[in-house]
């Protein structure tokens, strides 16, 4: 009895072992396995490995893009931001962190200012800092602002641009405008935007 006793335990442990967990190197991208897990860990649908794409950011060191392409012509799907080994679904509270490390809780407010831009830039909408090419000219361009609050957090207030009705028949797409309001907390805390004002063109680009 005692000897199969044994038996099954050295075959768990066997099991248990070949089913470990990929291992993470915060200083590298993640790798797909470890990419997979985790994302299935976090409640993600599962779907084959090989249409899962981690893509480096560029613009900022460190963060790695999970994207799922469905087939070689189908739809993309973002999943997440991989930022030291932890996959992160929210891009507020991602760039809560990333606020966070840039030593935000000890900043003056000029410094705040900075990261704030920087950081909702990056992570959240990138502000228009003057009117682009696709711009209404009929429509009043407004510069960014960034203020502190007096609990010293900051409010964020600037137009960002983005298409509506992208899919036509001629593959053009329309330009569109919002204006928007988001305040930033004390701790990091990044609150949901209040949209001020939108409007889209009557024109279609290419």
């Amino acid at each position: 009895m005692i000897r199969w006793v044994l038996i099954a335990v050295l075959l768990g442990a066997a099991g248990c072992k070949g089913s470990a967990k990929p291992s993470c190197d915060p200083a590298q991208p993640p790798s797909r396995e470890w990419a997979y897990a985790e994302y299935l860990a976090q409640g993600g649908k599962t779907f084959e490995q090989g249409g899962l794409r981690i893509n480096t950011r560029e613009s900022y060191k460190g963060l790695s893009d999970l994207v799922h392409q469905a087939g070689p012509h189908g739809d993309s799907s973002f999943l997440g931001t991989v930022w030291k080994c932890k996959l992160y679904r929210d891009a507020r509270q991602l760039a809560k962190a990333l606020l966070l490390e840039e030593g935000w809780l000890a900043a003056n407010a000029p410094m705040r200012h900075t990261l704030a831009t920087k950081i909702y830039g990056e992570m959240i909408t990138r502000p228009l800092v003057a009117a682009n090419k696709d711009w209404d000219p009929t429509q009043e361009f407004t510069a960014p602002e960034v203020k502190t609050l007096p609990d010293t957090g900051v409010r964020l207030v600037h137009w960002y641009a983005h298409f509506v009705d992208v899919i036509h028949h001629d593959g053009s797409a329309t330009p569109a405008f919002t204006r928007e309001e988001v305040v930033i907390g004390p701790d990091g805390t990044i609150g949901e935007s209040k949209k001020l004002a939108s409007y889209k063109r009557s024109e279609r680009v290419n």
